[in-house]
């Protein structure tokens, strides 16, 4: 039945169980209230204290209060606060290797190749294939070569115009008259003073100090000795010689041009000194020996060239004009008429005369000598053509301690010259054939 409270005056008889059936809605056997019996809606507000709950119900409510109850100012929908990476600031893994995220690590903190901007690659891989030194020069830690004149085999700024140095061009190819020689220099002034008005000097350098290609152009009509010498002189220093004594001094030692520095140190006799371009007269029985202390740049080997312009004295006896040593070493001699000739002389005291030239230059004249030796094959010329030649010359190499001596064979031997002679001079090299001649027209 419906559960009710009994009506007054009515229900009589069944009072009892009406109101036991409205008891038990909420009550249980015993008299004690149902478990379901009492609601939120028959609680009175601020009914309940905490006191009056339980010790787990507070326990539960104490840790709530003290809960988190928004992350990162998001609120939990039904117990669970969701978030997103930008509710914490951070990148999505979506974005991890995506064309517009960021880039995965290899592991070493290091980009991946692929990952690499195309610019950076080119870059890499222009810098792997790209010059890693200069000049065998590495780069400083700046990425930096520091190279200097000899590191590509240059000529320093600080050599030009030095003393020892490089010349300034006037722009036109051309030295700056500070730069020329004096020796040049008065050629050129006498030229300009009307003396040679036809004549020209030219000088080509190679490297300081040194003179190639030289050649001097003089109207041969109006040549002076001055002119003609240094004509030679400049042909002469154009091929290196080791030593070069032009014999034009008027008193005192002769002096070595090459700039070997094999000057005349010693002098026994007393020849008769001609002055420029007439060398020295020199009598056999004056025995005259001009001395050269030995050195390295004097001992031949066995590839050498011996020249000389000689006006020999026709005489029976032989006569030297350039030596050096006894035994193993070399003489440029002239003979005696009863031989009829002109010999070469490389001696090992065994060997002996080598060969000697054809014809007898004793007409009173300068003639100008060349003999060239290179192991087996020896030419002589004389006056610029080729007078005689062998290949079965010996190979000697010579290196000795003696002095050269110029108008004897030796310091200790009595085969003084007679004669005159100049522009002597010695190449540790073979003078070409069209060189010989050069010389030769230069000289005469």
């Amino acid at each position: 039945m419906t559960q009710r409270l009994p009506n007054p005056g009515g229900d009589v008889g069944n009072w009892g169980d009406i109101l036991n059936a409205f008891l038990e809605v909420s009550h249980n056997g015993d008299g004690t209230l149902a478990s379901n019996s009492v609601g939120t809606s028959q609680i009175a507000s601020s009914a309940v204290t905490s006191a009056q709950l339980d010790a787990p119900t507070q326990s539960a409510i104490t840790k709530a209060n003290s809960s988190v109850q928004t992350v990162n100012s998001i609120s939990p929908s039904g117990g669970n606060v969701s978030l997103t990476a930008a509710n914490i600031n951070a990148i999505p893994s979506s974005q991890l290797s995506a064309a517009s995220g960021v880039a995965q690590l290899d592991g070493t903190s290091k980009l991946v190749s692929a990952q690499i901007p195309t610019t950076v690659s080119n870059a890499v891989t222009k810098a792997n294939s790209s010059v890693q030194t200069v000049n065998n020069a590495s780069p400083d830690g700046s990425g930096n070569v520091s190279l200097t004149a000899s590191s590509v085999s240059a000529i320093p700024s600080s050599a030009l115009g030095a003393l020892s140095g490089v010349a300034q061009l006037d722009g036109t190819g051309k030295l700056t008259s500070g730069q020329i020689p004096v020796s040049v220099s008065a050629a050129i002034q006498v030229e300009q003073n009307g003396s040679y008005t036809q004549g020209q000097v030219y000088v080509g350098v190679d490297s300081p100090g040194a003179l190639s290609n030289a050649s001097v152009w003089i109207n041969p009509s109006s040549a002076s000795p001055d002119i003609q010498e240094l004509r030679y002189q400049l042909n002469v220093l154009s091929d290196k010689p080791a030593g070069f004594w032009l014999l034009n001094e008027a008193i005192g030692l002769p002096q070595d041009a090459s700039g070997n520095g094999n000057h005349v140190t010693s002098l026994t006799g007393t020849p008769t000194y001609n002055g420029v371009a007439s060398g020295m007269t020199f009598t056999a029985a004056g025995a005259v020996i001009l001395s050269v202390p030995s050195a390295t740049s004097l001992n031949m080997g066995d590839i050498w060239t011996i020249e000389a312009w000689v006006k020999p004295i026709n005489d029976t006896s032989s006569k030297g004009i350039l030596g050096k040593g006894t035994g193993a070493s070399y003489a440029f001699m002239e003979s005696g008429a009863g031989s009829n000739n002109i010999p070469v002389l490389c001696k090992d005291d065994s060997t002996g005369i080598v060969f000697g030239s054809t014809i007898v230059p004793s007409d009173g004249n300068w003639h100008h000598m060349v003999f060239t030796k290179s192991g087996v094959n020896a030419n002589l010329y004389m006056d610029g053509t080729l007078n005689n030649s062998t290949t079965s010359a010996s190979v000697t190499t010579i290196s000795n301690s003696s002095p050269l001596t110029i108008a004897a064979y030796s310091s200790s031997d009595n085969s003084y010259f007679g004669g005159g002679l100049k522009w002597i001079s010695y190449y540790p090299t073979v003078l070409a054939a069209n060189r010989v001649y050069a010389h030769y027209q230069a000289g005469s």
